[in-house]
């Protein structure tokens, strides 16, 4: 009888351990789509997203958006999806553009940053910028850093991608995407 509770316990524990994972998994596609369809589209025209933010997205508080904005003038907005919340702070001054969450697989995200912007399209040039990681946010997290810019072959200006990446001993990881233009 023993045995039989333990099966049982160990398979809904498995059942429930998939499931986790694949709700991961579809906030961190969601995740992608987001900083895609909000920060990459729109890098050109960050005005026009912050006017359409306005309309339709939950604002956040001052203070709440403060720690978004690194003490820059700006807005944020909390972001709503059927998997999951995220977090788009639009800092005054219309070149940066950041998609924030809470729990993400940092090690998928990072494979799909590096597939969406590791190599860039034609005439455009892809280099990576920084690749690194070491002693997390806190004590007990890692953390991992990757950066790529884009650019024309003799140009300074640039458009520049990050993703900052923390994953505590335990739980999901919690991540920062970002789209700026440099030089522009």
């Amino acid at each position: 009888m023993r045995s039989a509770i333990s099966s049982i316990v160990a398979l809904v524990s498995l059942i429930s351990s998939c499931a986790n994972a694949a709700d991961l998994d579809a906030r961190t596609s969601s995740f992608s789509d987001a900083y895609v369809a909000l920060c990459m589209k729109h890098i050109n025209d960050l005005e026009s997203l912050r006017s359409q933010l306005q309309r339709s997205a939950e604002p956040l508080s001052k203070d709440q958006a403060a720690p978004l904005l690194h003490g820059s003038e700006g807005d944020a907005w909390s972001i709503s999806s059927a998997v999951g919340e995220f977090a788009i702070a639009l800092p005054r001054g219309g070149k940066l553009c950041s998609v924030f969450a809470r729990e993400v697989n940092g090690s998928q995200l990072e494979k799909r940053f590096t597939a969406l912007v590791g190599s860039a399209p034609p005439p455009l040039i892809a280099e990576m910028q920084h690749q690194g990681g070491g002693a997390g946010i806190t004590e007990s997290s890692d953390h991992h850093e990757l950066s790529f810019t884009w650019r024309k072959a003799g140009e300074s200006r640039r458009l520049y991608f990050a993703l900052s990446v923390s994953t505590p001993s335990s739980g999901p990881a919690y991540a920062v995407a970002t789209t700026g233009l440099i030089g522009f």
